[in-house]
């Protein structure tokens, strides 16, 4: 079982997160989830609840809570819940309309339009976890040096948002982590969870801002073997356009080379501020060094033709990022 992580009170910054997500293609919507322990009082959670909906609009809200489970997130209106076999979620409560384009401009969330949102959802495990830190001699990540697992899963379920109802029957999501989170010297990063019609693919790059060069880890989870990544290349975050296709190449343990093209279909603009608080909407002005990220789902699509769906995010330094306008 994926179990929330034992307090470390006694060492600085350290942390827990998870988020979870969905897509269904044939609807064009799906759920972002994201929640974590607030830095100065480690039994309080923080929440990110955002529906991604037709035509660019997403209904987003962000909430606090006590969370008792141990087992995922659960208070209020929210319920996240880990289960053998992948996890499940419920929700009943509102969002704020926008768009991608609003939430680039500014964080949003709280003002209007509010509309109403429900969810239930069943994901189940399309390829076993992936445990970042299963071998000794994995290089421990600046921002989750405890534990890291991942896992893609297959879905079921509704989401209903202001009286209309859509399916949730598609491809799910997972990231769950825990450690010191030291954002001094981050510079950019770049993650990919793909669900392919044959295979999974976990991808991660993260350059820090101190000289180091990037690292490069993931594995491919393919006719039931397991192949480590060495390599991860990717555009850069430059700007909050919703970009074109983008070219990308995987290199596997064995030598392999998987070029990729990827094309963003929906996009949820965020801020990470230096206090490891998640704000959605770029916060511009935030204080210190903020960090831009865009959470995209987007259609992946192989040499060999086959098409699947991922969840892409990149990240660069707000002052590193074009604002718009």
């Amino acid at each position: 079982m994926d179990s929330n992580a034992k307090i470390r009170r006694d060492v600085p910054l350290w942390n827990e997160t998870r988020w979870n997500g969905c897509w269904n293609p044939d609807d064009g919507v799906g759920l972002y989830l994201h929640g974590g322990r607030f830095r100065k009082d480690l039994d309080m959670w923080w929440a990110q609840t955002v529906a991604f909906l037709p035509d660019a609009h997403l209904a987003v809200d962000r909430s606090w809570g006590r969370n008792a489970t141990t087992d995922g997130i659960r208070f209020g209106n929210y319920d996240l819940t880990m289960t053998e076999d992948g996890w499940t979620s419920r929700f009943d409560g509102v969002g704020e309309l926008t768009t991608v384009a609003d939430l680039s401009l500014g964080p949003r969330g709280s003002a209007e339009p509010i509309v109403s949102v429900q969810w239930e959802i069943t994901a189940r495990a399309a390829a076993p976890q992936w445990d970042l830190y299963e071998r000794a001699e994995t290089e421990k990540l600046d921002f989750a040096g405890d534990t890291h697992v991942q896992g893609g899963h297959h879905t079921t379920g509704y989401l209903r948002v202001d009286g209309v109802e859509y399916r949730l029957d598609g491809i799910g999501f997972k990231d769950h982590s825990s450690g010191v989170r030291d954002w001094d010297r981050w510079d950019h990063h770049a993650f990919m969870l793909a669900i392919m019609p044959e295979w999974t693919l976990h991808a991660v790059m993260v350059a820090p801002g101190d000289g180091r060069a990037p690292t490069h880890i993931g594995v491919l989870y393919r006719d039931g073997e397991r192949i480590p990544l060495l390599g991860f290349e990717i555009p850069k975050l430059a700007d909050m356009e919703v970009p074109g296709p983008m070219d990308l190449v995987v290199t596997t343990g064995t030598g392999e080379t998987l070029r990729l093209v990827a094309e963003q279909v929906h996009g949820l603009p965020m801020t990470m501020t230096p206090d490891n608080n998640y704000i959605n909407g770029i916060n511009w002005d935030g204080a210190g060094e903020p960090v831009a990220l865009i959470e995209g789902i987007s259609r992946i699509t192989a040499e060999d033709g086959s098409v699947g769906y991922a969840h892409l995010e990149r990240s660069a330094l707000c002052s590193a990022v074009k604002r718009p306008g």
